[in-house]
């Protein structure tokens, strides 16, 4: 059903990509992927789905054209490859994908992708607002689940990538244009009746309660703490290169004792042998690919720092972006998010490009006013010169 749905998704794009562009095709991408979640209840099926269709119709802008590009992605794939050799394939793409799908879109399809034509503000802030309110509508139906999966990582990047575009927005237009009209003011609607659902069933109770904060917190430190002691009594080349992406820990022998140490509680005992990826994204990657992976990766995330900081010509926005790239990268320490980073990698290769296009155009209307003025001198002058 759900590849049905992407099916139908890549084809709407096909039809209306003209009018529709990549950032709406994205939110359509998204949508599905979010409203499929909240009933299947597991990342391991719907997520590769959904990196494969966001992915899709821009392959054609994909570009590693210099060596730190070509070494990444030799690199990695040297390391899927081999992880496929030793662990199931559903484990090694799904754990990849997972930890790694929105930086590497971005780096090598979506800051190439042309924007010919872009959304509106509103109908992205539309768009998220929906999301959110799907989001409540089925943890209100699906009460047996945590919908951790769900409600915690979802609301956590709606709530990242449309910060964002708001901030965008009012740097852009220095007001928030999303509410100024009234079709506009209906982005309320979803979110008031989002709160009325929440209100109606409990939703921040039933939250609190069934997330458990304070177990949850502790296992990631628990997860953290074993990747500190693990991997510095591996082989060199294990310590160098990892351990592959979907290894469950729990058949290293020498994990045994490290599990016993570190292990916050009963429940983290119990779990932590059959985990093959960390809630901290670089705990994930320096175990899945070794010191060597953890560094291309940190460069990789710093030259998406770099494009950023250049699109901005205004510091007061370039300080909003590296704000939001910092805070991601700090939040990968705690958390990885239903999308994966897709979307919210999304909405900045959105705001890096327009930021381009809006130079740009500045750029041009400067010189096109300098050329305007130089013409008048020129004239004035010729009428002096011939002036009896």
């Amino acid at each position: 059903m759900i590849i049905i749905l992407s099916v139908m998704s890549y084809l709407t794009w096909l039809i209306f990509r003209n009018k529709m562009g990549f950032i709406l095709y994205q939110l359509l991408c998204a949508t599905t992927y979010l409203v499929s979640l909240s009933f299947i209840q597991t990342l391991d099926i719907t997520l590769p789905i959904y990196f494969v269709f966001s992915a899709l119709p821009f392959l054609k802008s994909f570009k590693a054209n210099h060596l730190f590009s070509l070494t990444v992605l030799l690199y990695f794939s040297a390391v899927i490859l081999i992880s496929l050799l030793i662990n199931s394939v559903n484990s090694v793409i799904s754990i990849f994908i997972i930890r790694l799908a929105g930086i590497l879109l971005f780096y090598y399809i979506f800051s190439h992708v042309d924007f010919k034509l872009k959304a509106k503000p509103w109908h992205l802030a539309l768009s998220f607002a929906c999301e959110i309110l799907l989001t409540v509508i089925g943890f209100a139906l699906s009460k047996d689940y945590r919908l951790m999966l769900n409600f915690q990582c979802t609301v956590g990047c709606i709530a990242t990538g449309f910060v964002l575009l708001l901030a965008y927005d009012f740097y852009k237009n220095q007001k928030i244009l999303l509410f100024s009209s009234l079709k506009q003011k209906l982005l309320a609607l979803p979110l008031l009746l989002a709160g009325v659902l929440m209100e109606r069933f409990n939703v921040m109770e039933f939250i609190f309660h069934s997330l458990r904060f304070g177990e949850s917190t502790g296992r990631r430190q628990s997860e953290d703490l074993f990747v500190i002691r693990f991997m510095p009594k591996r082989p060199l080349f294990n310590i160098l290169f990892g351990n592959g992406f979907g290894s469950p820990i729990g058949k290293y022998r020498i994990s045994r004792s490290i599990i016993y140490e570190v292990a916050d509680s009963r429940y983290t005992l119990k779990v932590l042998p059959k985990v093959e990826g960390f809630h901290n994204c670089w705990s994930t990657i320096l175990y899945s690919s070794g010191i060597v992976g953890l560094i291309l990766i940190v460069l990789l995330y710093g030259s998406i720092i770099l494009q950023a900081m250049r699109a901005a010509t205004d510091n007061r926005f370039r300080m909003i972006l590296l704000s939001f790239l910092v805070s991601y990268a700090v939040l990968l320490w705690f958390r990885w998010t239903a999308t994966s980073g897709i979307l919210e990698f999304a909405c900045l290769s959105y705001v890096i490009h327009d930021l381009k296009n809006h130079n740009r155009a500045e750029q041009l209307s400067l010189s096109r006013a300098e050329s305007c003025q130089i013409q008048k001198k020129t004239e004035e002058r010729s009428w002096t010169s011939y002036s009896p």
